[in-house]
């Protein structure tokens, strides 16, 4: 409800105004709404108070759960897991190629995000492509480029 035919909260929500108080405290004070305080506040002059810097808020409880969540996936995964044999790397980083690589001209391009994934996939690709069979040698570079994208040079030309 507005301030029209409230003279008594206008009269009010100006004085509150005059000593710096902010449209929402007003607006929450009398409850109104803002835009109702701000049209008839808008000419009232008042210095205004600096800004107090709000202490930062930690993650709330429904984040802190997820994360310890994910925290505990993380360590069952890596004990059942545990380390991988030569053969199941050289399967993980075929499935991510698979799935997020590709071939162009000279060089091979990984279109993930994930940081994690990229640097898996660079360990990946350097271990497998320091011998001739895999058709490039040992001067290969992986680097990130501005689209957030694992680029890997493979040398050849």
């Amino acid at each position: 409800m507005g301030f029209r035919g409230k003279q008594v909260e206008q009269a009010r929500a100006r004085e509150l105004r005059a000593q710096a108080w902010t449209l929402q405290e007003i607006a929450g004070h009398l409850e109104v709404s803002m835009s109702s305080v701000s049209l008839g506040v808008r000419d009232v002059h008042f210095e205004p108070r600096p800004r107090s810097r709000e202490r930062r808020r930690g993650p709330n409880q429904l984040q802190r759960a997820k994360a310890a969540e994910i925290d505990r996936c993380r360590l069952a995964g890596i004990q059942r897991v545990g380390r991988l044999t030569e053969r199941e790397f050289l399967m993980a980083g075929l499935a991510l190629y698979a799935g997020d690589g590709a071939k162009t001209g000279f060089s091979i391009n990984f279109a993930n995000s994930n940081s994690e994934l990229v640097r898996f996939f660079c360990v990946w690709l350097r271990h497998f492509s320091t011998s001739t069979r895999a058709g490039f040698g040992s001067g290969s570079t992986c680097t990130r480029d501005s689209t957030s994208r694992g680029r890997i040079d493979t040398g050849l030309r």
